[in-house]
């Protein structure tokens, strides 16, 4: 069996820009609009930053696609914990037991944790649930289904709505293609005045989700699938990466910036899609790995012995703007997020090289006081402390050790909260700190929690054991995050943000021209010493000896080698202009 491409254009009608409906869209009432309220949706509910798999024509030999889509989800299981699901079909024309197909329940369990759909076409069928992939698919038997081809998904959330109804796959009902599910990673930003639209026109919501409003649009564009996915591309602001079942095919798309990452392969005779490479890398036989390109939409179906893929532009073109975030902290270490570069590993181990380049002197003066390690704040400070250690000349040692079962810290809802996880999930080694220097080396800070509770916990391990310490220093390997995030990674308000407490004297602007300008070491005498004050406010904040961020050069060099095709918002507060409808300052 071989898999072919299709390249395929843009239908006329398509390819321009329909202006007057994209402004009928932006000036649609939101639903707080209608509901009297008097500001619009602030981003503090789930901001799904997850993760999606699919799989067409899978073969018997792996399982069929629930094994395959099972396996993928376990290994993008860092990519959201709070619920997981997969649709599946078999192969052959749809079996209906009415005229038109409906979704109904088939099994909830007690608990409320975990639902089996089923639908009048007996031959789709979607289990999804809440809690980690292990959990939701616990007595998922695999093995009896004999569907090739399938879409899944895990979910991260925060402190928002958690129930049933908010985790993908999504399925609806449409005339002419049956039941079409959809599972998707990002935000679309415009989506409470989609929402609001779609409302007026009689469309009934069971969930928050914007991935449900991605599915009444599709439901309301006229023309094929593919039709139907380009106009409403059209429509949206925001982040995505869409998989999409229908009949017996799976569509792919990336947003025109590519701002989450999605790669397709060929795995014996199937075609596999996936947010990042580590979901395939367990595969030997994969072949014609590659990116899926920003604004790229594939169609994946069998041809008799054939499988083939479309491949399709979505109208909109833009610069592509991939979330620098993916390297600094999303991604997995193997992943490679652009087929043909280095991995995450890899250019996280430059940003800790570029930053000890960048901090020489600083590293000096701690060196002048006695002798030091770099110790990683663990699995996502890693590559970057051995980057850093390596350039620096100090002993890299692990003497942060890591409670496996607790989650990411920077996801609970009040400070009480992240101090009580972070203590749980780490545990300094005092042994290894005695006398030393202790430079602890992390991806990144938001609200500061997690720093503050790992050198609080380090002072007094260290003193309980009856050691000393020399001094204890942060070094971040990404520039200081300052934005929130309006394109699927759920952070803090921009008053929560520890980098934007500590500005002396309303110099913020100033602050502001310093962290965008040349690389630390380099700039003139004067700014830099006001940029180091700036990073020792933070450092008191929590309770370091000192701190040192890296410069927007440095990561720039890390990740792109200046090719600017990134998404750095969060850290420079200027976001890429299609991708939101408003200034975000005034959301």
């Amino acid at each position: 069996m071989t898999l072919e491409y299709h390249l395929r254009t843009v239908p006329k009608d398509i390819a321009q820009p329909d202006r007057d409906s994209a402004e009928r869209a932006s000036s649609m009432p939101t639903a707080h609009d209608l509901l009297g309220l008097e500001a619009p949706l602030q981003p503090d509910r789930p901001m799904d930053e997850c993760g999606v798999a699919a799989v067409l024509n899978a073969s018997s030999r792996y399982g069929g696609a629930a094994r395959m889509i099972l396996q993928m989800l376990e290994e993008l299981q860092h990519r959201g914990r709070q619920g997981a699901g997969m649709a599946l079909r078999k192969e052959g024309p749809a079996v209906l037991g009415t005229q038109q197909s409906t979704l109904h329940t088939h099994h909830r369990d007690e608990h409320e944790t975990r639902l089996l759909l089923r639908t009048d076409d007996t031959r789709f069928s979607i289990w999804k649930g809440r809690g980690p992939v292990s959990e939701v698919f616990e007595g998922f038997n695999e093995k009896l289904r004999t569907e090739r081809t399938g879409i899944g998904h895990v979910r991260y959330g925060t402190s928002g709505v958690d129930s049933l109804r908010e985790i993908h796959p999504f399925a609806e009902p449409i005339p002419q293609f049956g039941v079409v599910s959809i599972a998707h990673n990002g935000n679309i930003e415009n989506a409470d005045h989609l929402r609001a639209a779609l409302e007026l026109d009689g469309e009934k919501f069971e969930s928050t989700a914007d991935t449900e409003v991605l599915l009444k649009l599709m439901k309301h564009e006229p023309g094929s699938l593919v039709e139907r996915l380009q106009r409403m591309s059209k429509k949206l602001t925001g982040s995505y990466s869409c998989v999409v079942l229908a009949e017996e095919r799976v569509y792919a798309m990336r947003s025109p910036e590519g701002n989450r990452p999605l790669v397709v392969c060929e795995i014996d005779g199937a075609v596999v899609v996936a947010s990042e490479t580590s979901a395939v890398n367990q595969y030997k036989e994969k072949s014609n790995l590659r990116t899926v390109q920003p604004g790229e939409l594939l169609e994946a179906y069998r041809e008799g012995t054939q499988t083939r893929i479309n491949s399709f532009r979505l109208p909109t073109e833009t610069s592509p703007a991939l979330c620098a975030l993916e390297y600094i902290y999303l991604s997995r270490p193997s992943s490679h997020l652009d087929i043909g570069r280095g991995s995450v590993a890899q250019a996280r181990t430059y940003m800790g090289a570029i930053l000890a380049r960048e901090q020489k002197v600083f590293i000096a003066k701690i060196l002048e006081t006695g002798p030091a390690i770099v110790v990683p704040v663990l699995e996502s400070g890693k590559y970057g402390a051995i980057g850093f250690a390596r350039e620096a000349q100090i002993p890299y040692v692990a003497a942060l050790e890591r409670n496996t079962a607790v989650g990411r810290a920077f996801l609970e809802a009040t400070p009480a909260a992240r101090q009580a996880k972070v203590r749980a999930k780490h545990t300094p080694i005092p042994e290894l700190m005695d006398g030393m220097n202790v430079i602890f080396f992390d991806d990144s800070i938001i609200r500061a929690d997690t720093s503050r509770g790992i050198i609080s916990e380090t002072r007094a391990a260290v003193e309980t054991a009856g050691g000393t310490l020399k001094g204890v220093y942060m070094m971040i390997g990404s520039p200081p995050l300052r934005h929130p995030c309006y394109f699927g990674v759920d952070m803090a308000s921009r008053d929560e943000f520890v980098a934007n407490k500590v500005h002396k004297d309303k110099d913020e602007e100033d602050i502001d021209r310093m962290l965008s300008g040349a690389i630390a070491a380099n700039m003139p005498e004067y700014d830099f010493d006001r940029l180091q004050a700036f990073y020792q406010r933070i450092a008191r904040r929590i309770g370091a000896d000192g701190l040192a961020y890296l410069s927007l050069d440095g990561l720039n060099q890390a990740v792109e080698n200046g090719h600017g095709h990134f998404c750095l918002a969060c850290m420079t507060g200027k976001y890429p202009e299609r991708m939101v409808s408003q200034e975000p300052d005034k959301k």
